[in-house]
């Protein structure tokens, strides 16, 4: 499912339901000109077909790696699936770039997504139910807003993995970028 934020100013944001990927980011540069800042497909199938890919998408439980796909906790070895051998990447096989998640709340400029990763899924410990709030603000501010509760001791490391052109997506390099992009992230 295609989503779409827009703000009082113009600005839009683009999203869908697969990985809560943020397919489009788009902004006015310093000349007015409104383009697509964020890097990754068009086509919402695409992210389906080029698995594995982090363009856009929410990540976890745990962004990152974890070494030998095990840790340890409690006096106990946890292993996880191995999705990055022989390491474990951004929350396994399934993590929840790869996934679909149900919209709670859907405004002109505001999405919240929920969903819950069960005790065991990629061999994390504990049930872990999360929402996260994507606000495009008046103040042409993209905030994201996590929020995680778990039943057990699990770690969570959850980010959003959006790489970004401010020239506007295909337009040549980053190294003469001298705009500010402001992405805010709050862990409540």
């Amino acid at each position: 499912m295609i989503l779409e934020l827009k703000n009082q100013n113009g600005l839009s944001a683009t999203l869908t339901d697969y990985g809560q990927r943020l397919m489009a980011l788009n902004l006015p540069d310093k000349n007015g000109k409104i383009d697509n800042v964020v890097l990754g497909y068009k086509d919402p199938k695409d992210y389906l077909k080029k698995e594995p890919n982090y363009y856009g998408a929410f990540v976890g439980r745990y962004c990152n790696r974890i070494a030998e796909a095990q840790f340890k906790m409690d006096d106990k070895i946890i292993k996880l699936t191995k999705n990055n051998t022989p390491n474990h990447l951004h929350g396994g096989k399934k993590g929840f770039a790869s996934r679909y998640w149900d919209v709670l709340e859907l405004k002109e400029n505001t999405i919240t997504f929920s969903g819950i990763s069960n005790h065991g899924e990629e061999g994390y410990p504990g049930n872990l139910s999360i929402t996260v709030k994507y606000t495009l603000t008046d103040n042409n501010v993209l905030r994201i807003e996590y929020k995680a509760h778990t039943d057990s001791a699990t770690p969570v490391n959850l980010t959003h993995h959006s790489f970004f052109n401010l020239k506007g997506e295909g337009c040549g390099t980053i190294y003469d970028h001298d705009h500010i992009l402001t992405l805010i992230l709050f862990y409540l």
